[in-house]
């Protein structure tokens, strides 16, 4: 069997949206036509430019295999959601994770595929009547080589073909494609040929349409169409799609309620009046009436011909008293509002046209001669799952054993319901477990692969006009989910909005989910969610609203015209991220803003290219938020943020929650900030052009942003903002003027996007309407008179006009109070204010305890004045606003338009507000490198910190901070630091992360020297408490925060850990923290680990890459000590400081005594049961063999001379030669003691030994 017809066509096929001539088209949102240009019909005849309507779900993948065709019934669509919407989804029949669904409209359909309603290309007028005969093969073979044009010849194979009734057929019909083309398929109630009793069917319903006398041949109207007959075919079609035994059961002999009483042709009926009227009423009820009640028995009055209510159901009593049989029924009811509501979604020739493409259905025509069914259905090879409905009369259950029987593979599954043929549309769960089950056995390259989850929270719309789109494939944490999320400032979402709405809003613009992930059971991420982002509310929203068709329709009308076309190929793969976005730009677009034509800055920002901090350690290490005040800027922003604008702030926070990777991009910030504190001339005049610097950003976007209802406060605020833009733009050439001498790549690229002849056109349109002497004041009084006189006089005579009555209104108002000063001998001071206009302040000490005259109304005693003011006062305000109103609406069109032609160069506006937002953040680094001894760090493969110290700590601390080193190899990538309480043990901690993360953010660090790998995951579980209560209360919570670090921590990670286990038993928390330990070691990952617990150190000290640190102190005396906070090798030399403060607090002399005598015996006895062991022996030589390797390594990497790098290594090998022979001593001095340790290591022991072997090798390498 040969692929017939199957991409045969060279060219794409052209796609539209619209069909202005078949309003049937708009009834089904989001779909697609694709434009064949030639279609051959069975029966000879030849279509030109067919349209195919088309709609998709997930993508294709890159094998071009993951195809899944869903073809409709009679009256479906291709909008798959419509009619089998509970199958789609996530780990459901319809996995839009792991197939690319398509479906296709059938021709002869009124919903967009080529049908009487569409209109013939070659006469330009409707098909109609003479649109021609179409088969269910003609269906199929129209869209096969629709799905491969479309996709560009990527399409190799459908992984499977699924549809029932209609679509069941067409599924017979894909199977003959071959096995190699269509892998599986799945017909659901229906036949392989159309049987004599659906023939029959068919012609009834085709009868009840051409009886209709509006029918006319097929030639009707538009707007009157035979809606009687059409409504009577499809209740007709409807008792072939129930059992009898479901009518009975839902409606037996019920009657309605008499207040619902349809009829098809919409014509009321009015109660009877006479008994003949009544005999005609019942006689006529539910039929086509264009006559009147009672036209051949009476005369008709007026009223005869107003509708009136409809007929009682009521049976009334007759003659005798007795009660009358019911004349209607609630089936009747049912098929007559089923019909109604067909009519108004459906055609009647397009009806005609679809059953008698029925009518052709034969698998078996013109592939077997003889039309034997068997042989035509043995000629299928995919493997073939048939769904059959016992109780279904109209494609019976023996039809669908027939094709179980006779299709060679195939197996039958049966849904037992009493539903009858319609079944399959309404047994979803019945249905969707019988596909998923077939699908996972038949397809398990595709089913098994891991599928990932829609997240509408990968998508961000913020008030800048910004649509960031993320596509992100997590672990069952979702901590780059949770991590991307947190960048994202709440409050920023609803901040254009006035500060009534934005305190409405503010709990639900945060997170947008689909609603089927919160019923009926929420998901896993939005629980995480809900944990972390506690005060974030989660605003559902429908499934449907996630469609790819609709992202990629917004992106297209709103994107930056310049950015559009980068845009679109980078998310021309993102299923994901576009469909999360269609999800909220329709949200914002229907319920706040709207945004105009091509003014959004659309970026797509994966969850590569930036370090992953999870919240927690946000918290921990401060980098937003001191932990003990939140206003304090005791915290990493506020010790960065010296920040002159609002979009250096933004983007440094944003820096800060998400530092870089990429060395390129951090080198060239760290490079404009070495320029700047080497020209601190240019640096101090840039941020002198910085200072009042509009927020570009939100400006910009609130010029593009249209509210949903508008009002004279959008008037006031546009003008506003063009005054805005307008001191923005002149702000610009300041800066480029002042970074003229730059030399850095960086700082070139910013200013040549503040170059003028990329700002003068904007400043030219804006003086072209805008007076050039106005400017933006914050005085409420200043403001509105700016809003006045904004717009240049001649612009609109009216409006002078109108601007003269403002200033009239406005000096009769200076006229009254000088009138009342001298009226009443009081010095009375006109003020203003936005709410209240115009009114009158006097000092209390001018009254002297007398009364106000009685003149004065509305007084309001403040502590120093009292406010005041007359009725005449208050009518000229009004006066005054009314004519401000004038203006304003006559200033709204010239506004309008300004704002529109500016909108034409928004991109580059937006990138201007980018570039000074990068510059200002630049400024911000390099002022603090004139405060403090900061230096430029270094990115190599060690990390390596000369007198590092902690940023924050060092700014707050009284006394002068003592800096520590810091050294970190893959050979020393686990520390382990000791000392006892307040040595400062967190702070150094701390002072690492913070320095990592100041590093890759492009700023200088606190140190003397700094080099740093690139951290692509930082971790910090640190203690917040010295107390032992708080730690007990946090140990469930410690725990949990020590699983996810161990769940998600891999190499090119950092992480910092204080203090794990206080919270519970020594002996419990000592074996946790030794697990955790070993965890950490595996994961090569840099670490450094702070414990209380002694033997952590002792236990861990041979293991590769594990390095003992302790901090210093210095005991004075029998009972007092100093902390040095300085770091030193090996664990804490003096170890008996709880022994020290024992003293210090005077607790018994003869037990401290006691107490010192028994740690001395006991650290003796262990330290010569660890120097007896063979393993530790042989653990000490392979430990100081990888640091030969090491140190080796370091010096072929480096940059010494010849001569220099001689004697170093000759230095190197002494050093190694002599700690080798201390270790054959000391082997040699333990002799026999050890033999049976050694012996007891056994294999342990050989498996070390083989490991310095292998070292041994790799040093020859080296050298």
């Amino acid at each position: 069997m040969t692929q017939t017809n199957a991409g045969s066509a060279a060219q794409k096929y052209e796609i539209r949206t619209e069909q202005p001539e078949n309003p049937f088209f708009e009834l089904i949102a989001g779909q697609r036509l694709a434009i064949v240009p030639e279609f051959h019909l069975e029966s000879g005849v030849t279509l030109k430019d067919v349209p195919v309507a088309f709609k998709t779900w997930g993508r294709l993948n890159e094998a071009g295999d993951n195809c899944m065709v869903v073809c409709h019934a009679l009256s479906g669509s291709a909008d798959v959601g419509d009619w089998w919407g509970p199958l789609i989804g996530n780990g459901k029949a319809f996995d839009t994770s792991r197939f690319f669904i398509a479906c296709f409209n059938t021709l002869g359909s009124p919903y967009g595929s080529a049908s009487p309603v569409t209109t013939d290309p070659v006469t330009g007028t409707y098909y109609g009547p003479e649109f021609p005969l179409t088969t269910i093969r003609d269906d199929v073979k129209s869209v096969a080589p629709s799905l491969t044009l479309l996709h560009c010849r990527r399409l190799t194979t459908v992984a499977a073909a699924i549809g029932g009734s209609m679509g069941g057929m067409q599924v017979l019909e894909w199977a003959y494609f071959g096995k190699d083309y269509v892998r599986a398929i799945v017909p659901l109630a229906t036949s392989a040929r159309h049987s004599a009793w659906c023939i029959s069917w068919g012609e009834a319903q085709r009868q009840s349409i051409s009886a209709d006398p509006k029918y006319d041949d097929g030639y009707y109207p538009f707007g009157d169409p035979p809606v009687a007959g059409l409504g009577a075919a499809r209740m007709s079609a409807l008792l072939t799609y129930r059992s009898r035994n479901s009518f009975e059961s839902r409606f037996g002999r019920n009657t309605p309620d008499p207040k619902r009483h349809p009829y098809i042709n919409s014509n009321l009926q009015r109660s009877p009046s006479t008994p003949n009227e009544e005999h005609w009423s019942i006689h006529n009820d539910g039929f086509k009436n264009t006559k009147k009640l009672s036209s051949r028995r009476a005369s008709a009055t007026p009223e005869d011909s107003q509708p009136q209510s409809p007929t009682s159901t009521t049976p009334p009593q007759t003659s005798n008293g007795g009660r009358r049989a019911p004349t209607y029924f609630s089936a009747q009811s049912y098929l007559r509002y089923q019909g109604d509501k067909f009519v108004k979604r459906f055609d009647a020739n397009c009806y005609i046209a679809i059953t008698r493409k029925l009518d052709t259905h034969d698998v078996s025509r013109g592939r077997i001669e003889s039309g034997d069914i068997k042989a035509a259905l043995e000629l299928i090879e995919q493997p073939t799952l048939v769904i059959g409905i016992e109780s279904d009369g109209l494609f019976t259950y023996a039809e669908q054993q027939e094709l179980a029987e006779c299709i060679p593979g195939a197996r039958l599954a049966t849904i037992d319901s009493p539903e009858g043929h319609d079944a399959f549309l309404l047994q979803f769960e019945e249905v969707n477990s019988h596909i998923l089950g077939f699908l996972k056995e038949t397809l398990p390259d595709i089913m098994e692969k891991p599928g990932s989850e829609l997240l509408s929270v990968a998508e961000t719309v913020d008030d800048d006009a910004e649509c960031h789109l993320s596509e992100i494939q997590d672990s069952q944490t979702y901590v780059r989910t949770i991590h991307k999320l947190t960048v994202y400032d709440p409050k920023e979402v609803v901040s254009h909005l006035s500060r009534q709405q934005a305190r409405s809003t503010a709990k639900k613009l945060q997170i947008l989910v689909p609603n089927t992930s919160v019923a009926p059971n929420k998901s896993t991420l939005l629980l995480i969610m809900e944990h972390y982002l506690p005060d974030t509310a989660m605003r559902q929203v429908p499934r449907k609203d996630y469609s790819e068709q609709s992202g990629h329709e917004f992106i297209r009308q709103l994107a930056c015209a310049d950015d559009l076309a980068g845009i679109m190929v980078a998310i021309s793969s993102k299923f994901y991220a576009v469909s999360a976005a269609a999800a909220a730009l329709k949200h914002i677009t229907i319920n706040y803003t709207k945004f105009a034509m091509h003014t959004l800055r659309v970026k797509y920002q994966g969850s590569e290219g930036s370090m992953l901090i999870d919240p927690t350690t946000v918290h921990a290490l401060e980098l937003i938020s001191n932990l003990n005040d939140a206003k304090s800027t005791d915290s990493l922003f506020g010790l960065l943020d010296s920040t002159q604008s609002a979009m250096g702030t933004r983007l440094l926070r944003s820096n800060l929650l998400q530092p870089l990777t990429e060395v390129s991009t951090i080198d060239s910030r760290l490079a404009a900030v070495e320029e700047f504190t080497k020209h601190e001339e240019m640096f101090f005049q840039v941020k002198e052009t910085l200072k009042g610097f509009p927020d570009m950003d939100r400006l910009c976007t609130a010029l593009v942003t249209v509210p949903v209802k508008l009002s004279l406060k959008h008037s006031e605020q546009a003008i506003n903002n063009i005054i805005l833009l307008k001191q923005a733009v002149k702000c610009i050439e300041p800066v480029y003027e002042a970074l003229s001498p730059v030399g850095s790549e960086l700082l070139l690229a910013i200013r040549s996007l503040c170059a003028p002849e990329k700002m003068g056109p904007v400043l030219k349109m804006i003086n072209g309407v805008i007076n050039e002497d106005v400017t933006y004041s914050k005085s409420p009084l200043d403001l509105r008179n700016q809003r006045c006189y904004a717009v240049r006089s001649g612009v609109n005579g009216l409006l002078d006009v109108a601007r003269q009555t403002y200033k009239e209104a406005r000096d009769d108002v200076y006229s009254l109070i000088e009138d009342l000063t001298k009226e009443h001998g009081l010095q009375l001071e006109l003020r203003f204010e936005a709410g209240r206009g115009f009114y009158l302040r006097l000092p209390s000490s001018d009254l002297k305890d007398r009364p106000l005259p009685q003149i004065f109304v509305n007084i309001v005693k403040r502590k120093r004045f009292h406010e005041f003011t007359t009725l005449e006062l208050m009518k000229r305000n009004l006066k005054i606003n009314d004519c401000l109103t004038e203006v304003l609406l006559m200033s709204d069109n010239a506004v309008t338009q300004l704002v529109e032609d500016v909108t034409q160069e928004i991109s580059g506006l937006f990138k201007v507000g980018e570039g000074i937002g990068m510059l200002d953040m630049l400024c911000s680094f390099a002022h603090l490198c004139t405060v403090q001894d900061y230096v430029r760090p270094v990115f190599t493969e060690t990390l390596g910190i000369k007198s590092g110290r902690h940023p924050i700590r060092e700014r707050i601390h009284k006394d002068k901070y003592v800096p520590n080193d810091v050294y970190a190899t893959q050979q020393t990538r686990f520390q382990i630091i000791t000392g006892c309480n307040m040595s400062g043990k967190s702070t150094y901690l701390r002072s690492i992360a913070l320095m990592v993360i100041m590093a890759q953010i492009g700023s200088f660090v606190p140190a003397t020297y700094a080099s740093f790998p690139i951290t692509l995951q930082l971790f910090a579980r640190v203690s917040m408490d010295d107390s032992i209560e708080a730690n007990a209360s946090t140990f469930a919570s410690e725990m949990r925060e020590t699983a996810f670090i161990l769940r998600n921590v891999s190499r090119g990670s950092l992480v910092i850990v204080d203090e794990l286990g206080r919270g519970t038993s020594p002996q419990d928390g000592q074996a946790i923290a030794l697990a955790v330990c070993e965890s950490l070691i595996e994961s090569r990952s840099l670490v450094w680990f702070a414990t209380h617990f002694k033997s952590i150190p002792e236990i861990l000290a041979e293991r590769p890459g594990v390095v003992s640190l302790h901090m210093q102190m210095e005991v004075k005396g029998r009972d007092s000590m100093t902390m040095l906070y300085k770091i030193a090798d090996g664990t804490n030399r003096e170890e008996k400081y709880g022994l020290v403060l024992a003293r210090g607090v005077k607790l018994p002399e003869e037990m401290v005594e006691r107490a010192t005598v028994v740690s001395e015996t006991l650290e003796r006895r262990r330290e010569l049961m660890k120097r007896r062991s063979g393993i530790h022996k042989a653990a000490r030589k392979r430990r100081l063999l990888l640091g030969l390797v090491e140190m080796l390594r370091q010096a072929n990497e480096g940059s010494m001379e010849s001569w220099a790098l001689k004697n170093w290594l000759c230095a190197v090998e002494a050093e190694f030669v002599e700690k080798m022979a201390e270790l054959e001593e000391d082997e040699e001095g333990d002799g026999g003691d050890g033999d049976m340790e050694e012996g007891a290591g056994g294999e342990d022991d050989e498996a070390v030994m083989t490991g310095i072997e292998d070292c041994e090798v790799g040093i020859v390498v080296v050298l």
